[in-house]
């Protein structure tokens, strides 16, 4: 497999040698060409001081100078965004940028350091990690041959193609990254998809993924299907599961589920694919499902974590057991891995039980949305979708409640999952989005609350244009090391553990829960007399020691503090391309063209410019306060308000203005606007002739 300079250097230590034949197993390096590129990759570093080798083993030597920094064009120039929270950015020379490209990681080396005011230089040491590997351009023709010229005009580079491409010639393709620059050779790449004639006429869903790089691209060597064992396959050293085929189970979509009548009310097993035993630590299928992050899905185009998984009627799963007492209340419930058998036809009298149940239970707010995602619990957004069959709202109660329970128990036991947190949003993002209301005539609470502002703008005219802007008031949500409140669902604490095919945070805290059902300790100590039940909720407070062994409890630790960064960074890749896909969408469904004069609401002011949507659509345009020529405008931000100094003219939320559309960007996508010009005063040259005496 491929890996980066970084992975490289993150797998040697500083105080101990490591054999070349560990860092290949580490690095999945299978077969002899990964391992001539290991070779090749530590004597290069090995020259450049980062790594020492002795007696054929190697190891990470500190670096002082240099620092790790995310490469930025901003403004005409390279900077370098150091990792370390509040350290000054870069300024990077374009002589000492060497090869590298915008989004590039890499180590730099500061040669003058920042003082009056002035940032602190530097050169760009080695690259790390290469954010680009692939990439949207047009095709052109030079006198050396054909190349690629990138839509990102923050990328001031060309990439040669072979002859081939000949046939592509000023058509807009997707471009793969063969051989990045080398020395004075150019950046070499082949061409992976054609997108058409230009960016305008794209499909956008297509456009969106390949802008992303979210297309579908897994190894060679990975398998085309994922394979689920089969009862009475060897387990290995995981603890034996509880055989639950007997058992009058419904099959849902991505879960199953029972109900059973018991003393005092019922019980309610919510039945979840394990994904442990088919997606092994440490193995070319975890590191592709760690790089994916989550599945995810364009319209047509769909990006699986991992390859297809086919369930069938027997599959093992984690059980999770809920007493439900004869008021519908939730009592204690206990985790256990079993074996699950889905029956041909539905159980009458789990479909009506469990039904019934949820029906009784306080409705969750939900949002419309066009598309639903394959996972049934949460969308990008954080809020859960509107349903329109009782099925699937079924479903998503009980991936919500499961999801909650999980997190309280390993919350209780102090285990070291990925928690899933949303904080509410800032104070002065909530009374702007309430002040816009309430121009618009509506009455939202005082203070934030779903479960009233939902309905309230769900019947207004502006539905689409409202939904839109509360999801850009509302904090992104996040994998967490720490519980805490989900805003969104409503639950506290919270994290992700339904669906383990599509989401990575899923299956790791699923190999958590393996390892309490395997080396769960039920007691304090080999001489203590008072004994608990790890898998079960009554031990919720009565645990004051570690659960797990410290070698497992923090090898988990490192391996969450190891995929955190990775898997937020991916899911905000994934939400960026579906909010950009958004706009695209508006965008060509308003059908504008430089210069056409539109009508729009004022939704946001800011001290350079106000934000109008157009035809009273999602698709938002900025005024620069630099096109206002009539007057010096200030900011008033308690009026919501930028006023003109002389004239007095006043552009405030809620109001409504007529605009140009001066610029669109397809790739961004955004459209730059313009105050219709004012109409010069009709004059005549003609002079006017005194009165007749």
């Amino acid at each position: 497999m491929p890996f980066s300079i970084g992975e490289l250097l993150g797998s040697l230590p500083e105080d101990k040698l490591i054999a070349p034949k560990v860092l290949a197993k580490k690095l999945l390096c299978e077969d002899e060409t990964d391992r001539i590129r290991l070779k090749i990759a530590l004597d290069a570093l090995t020259k450049l001081a980062l790594v020492a080798e002795e007696f054929g083993k190697y190891r990470r030597l500190p670096m002082p100078d240099v620092v790790p920094a995310r490469l930025r064009f901003s403004r005409g120039s390279f900077w370098a965004v150091q990792e370390e929270p509040g350290a000054a950015d870069i300024y990077i020379p374009a002589r000492y940028l060497g090869t590298a490209w915008h989004g590039d990681r890499g180590l730099v080396k500061v040669m003058r350091k920042g003082r009056n005011r002035r940032s602190p230089e530097g050169e760009v040491f080695v690259v790390l990690e290469r954010a680009i590997t692939a990439l949207l351009a047009q095709v052109q023709a030079t006198e050396t041959g054909y190349v690629a010229k990138p839509i990102d005009d923050r990328l001031n580079v060309t990439v040669a193609l072979p002859e081939t491409a000949a046939e592509y010639l000023g058509q807009l393709v997707y471009v793969g990254i063969t051989r990045y620059p080398l020395a004075q050779l150019p950046a070499q790449g082949v061409v992976k998809r054609v997108l058409g004639a230009d960016i305008q006429t794209a499909d956008p869903a297509t456009l969106m993924v390949c802008k992303y790089h979210l297309l579908p691209n897994p190894p060679s060597a990975l398998p085309g299907q994922l394979s689920v064992p089969v009862p009475g396959a060897t387990q290995g050293p995981q603890a034996p599961r509880q055989d639950y085929r007997e058992r009058a189970v419904w099959g849902l979509a991505t879960l199953a589920v029972s109900w059973e009548p018991v003393a005092g009310g019922y019980r309610l097993g919510i039945h979840i694919p394990d994904a442990t035993t088919s997606i092994l630590p440490e193995t070319l299928m975890d590191w592709y499902a760690a790089q994916q992050g989550a599945s995810f899905q364009l319209e047509h185009i769909r990006t699986p974590m991992t390859p297809p998984v086919t369930l069938g009627t027997e599959w093992p799963s984690i059980s999770l057991w809920v007493d439900i007492e004869a008021t519908g209340a939730i009592g204690t419930y206990r985790i256990d891995p079993g074996w699950v058998r889905i029956a041909e036809t539905p159980p009458p009298e789990v479909v009506q039980g469990v039904t019934a149940w949820i029906q009784q239970r306080p409705q969750r707010p939900t949002l419309p949305w066009e598309a639903s995602p394959p996972i049934p619990d949460e969308h990008w957004h954080s809020l859960p979708l509107a349903v329109t069959t009782e099925i699937a709202q079924v479903e998503q109660e009980l991936a919500i409640l499961a999801n909650h329970l999980l997190a309280k128990h390993m919350q209780a036991l102090q285990l070291p999952g990925l928690f899933r947190v949303q904080a509410p949003p800032e104070p002065e993002a909530w009374e702007r989005y309430r002040f816009l209301l309430l121009q618009l005539g509506l009455h939202p609470p005082a203070t934030f609350d779903t479960a009233t502002l939902l309905p309230l703008i769900q019947t207004h005219e502006l539905a689409p244009l409202l939904q839109d802007l509360l999801l850009t008031t509302l904090k992104p949500p996040t994998d967490s090391l720490q519980p805490g409140g989900h805003v969104g669902v409503g639950c506290e604490p919270y994290l992700h553990g339904v669906a383990a095919f599509h989401r990575y945070s899923d299956l790791f805290n699923q190999r958590v829960l393996w390892a309490l059902f395997t080396h769960g300790k039920d007691r304090k100590s080999p001489r203590s007399k008072e004994t608990i039940d790890p898998r079960s909720s009554t031990c919720h407070g009565r645990v004051d020691w570690p659960v797990l062994p410290t070698s497992i409890q923090e090898e988990l630790q490192n391996q969450a503090q190891r995929i955190l960064t990775q898997l937020q960074e991916r899911e905000r890749i994934h939400r960026q391309a579906w909010q950009d896909y958004q706009q695209l969408v508006w965008l060509h469904r308003c059908q504008l063209i430089p210069g056409q004069t539109v009508e729009g609401l004022v939704v946001g002011v800011e001290s350079y410019g106000f934000f109008v949507a157009l035809n009273r659509t999602p698709l938002q345009g900025l005024v620069h306060v630099t096109t206002l020529k009539d007057d010096w405008y200030e900011f008033r931000p308690a009026q919501q308000a930028l006023v003109g100094r002389r004239t007095g003219n006043t552009f405030a939320v809620g109001a409504t203005v007529t605009v140009v559309v001066k610029a669109i960007d397809y790739y961004r996508p955004h459209v730059e606007l313009m105050l219709v010009p004012p109409v010069p005063q009709a004059t005549s040259d003609v002079p006017t002739l005194p009165p007749e005496s």
